[in-house]
């Protein structure tokens, strides 16, 4: 509603893998044992990026992949209980705002390549308080307009 982006447009073909019988959704837990995740701080220290920028970056490549689709945009939360100060505690909704990550990935590219650019756009956006403005529009929504207007306007 607030955001440049209209994700109904990014529309993958149908070519994850996934079960064609059972059309359910699901969840897919992978366990990374502790020598391996240490393997990743490590890298993750040797390359400047956050273990965040490694994981985002390891599914939009997999997303790459299995959608042939070059370019991707994610909608990364934002942990908001940065903006309380010190003293609140209570008063925003954590998970509310968004990082927009923009991706085009080339043929070529490596999975560092992709890292790279996933990890300067976010720390270019972590740099502003941009997530903040759907908040701020709802809020002055519901200042202006009663609540049961946007109640009806809204289900």
């Amino acid at each position: 509603m607030f955001s440049k982006y209209h994700f109904p447009v990014q529309v993958f073909k149908d070519n994850i893998p996934i079960s064609r019988v059972e059309r359910k959704p699901f969840f897919v837990l992978h366990v990374i044992i502790k020598e391996d995740f240490n393997k990743i701080i490590l890298f993750s220290k040797q390359m400047n990026v956050t273990i965040n920028d490694i994981i985002l970056t390891s599914y939009i490549r997999f997303l790459h992949k299995h959608t042939k689709t070059n370019r991707i945009v994610m909608p990364c939360p934002v942990d908001l209980r940065k903006y309380l100060s010190i003293n609140q505690k209570h008063g925003i909704c954590n998970l509310t705002g968004n990082y927009y990550c923009d991706v085009s990935i080339k043929k070529e590219d490596t999975f560092c390549d992709t890292l790279y650019k996933i990890s300067e756009q976010i720390k270019t956006q972590k740099k502003n308080n941009k997530c903040l403005k759907p908040l701020i529009n709802l809020q002055l929504a519901f200042k202006i307009l009663s609540f049961r207007y946007l109640k009806k306007q809204l289900l």
